[in-house]
């Protein structure tokens, strides 16, 4: 008897090469902030989260940080509130991942770009 596994989460889509994109810190711990631009790197992607490479640490570890992201895909500039849900260390560097907020129009052209984004070799399942 062959055993079924049902998959909750979204597939994820890693960019064949890291996609510049910004993002910006608009509340900590539930408190609204104002915060300049950073500049990031999108690795992977889903219409549930997306993982971001930045030099930056935001201590999010023991913080619950919410964000923008604003990202380029396909040609189509794109706006996206988040959550950090976790963060890791590298030497110099930090990594992310974001949990998005987003309402089904945006996943539906998350989607599209992404399938664009396969047309051309940019992007493979992980």
């Amino acid at each position: 008897m062959a055993t079924q596994t049902k998959r909750k989460e979204p597939f994820r889509y890693m960019l064949t090469s890291p996609t510049e994109c910004t993002f910006e810190i608009v509340q900590i711990n539930e408190n609204p902030i104002s915060a300049k631009p950073a500049i990031a790197a999108i690795i992977d992607l889903s219409k549930s989260g997306c993982k971001l490479y930045t030099k930056l640490d935001l201590n999010a570890n023991d913080n619950q940080i919410k964000l923008l992201v604003n990202l380029t895909l396909d040609g189509q500039s794109m706006k996206y509130r988040g959550t950090i849900r976790w963060q890791k260390q590298t030497d110099d560097s930090f990594y992310y991942g974001i949990q998005l907020e987003l309402i089904d129009s945006e996943k539906d052209q998350i989607l599209a770009d992404i399938r664009s984004l396969a047309t051309h070799n940019k992007v493979e399942v992980v």
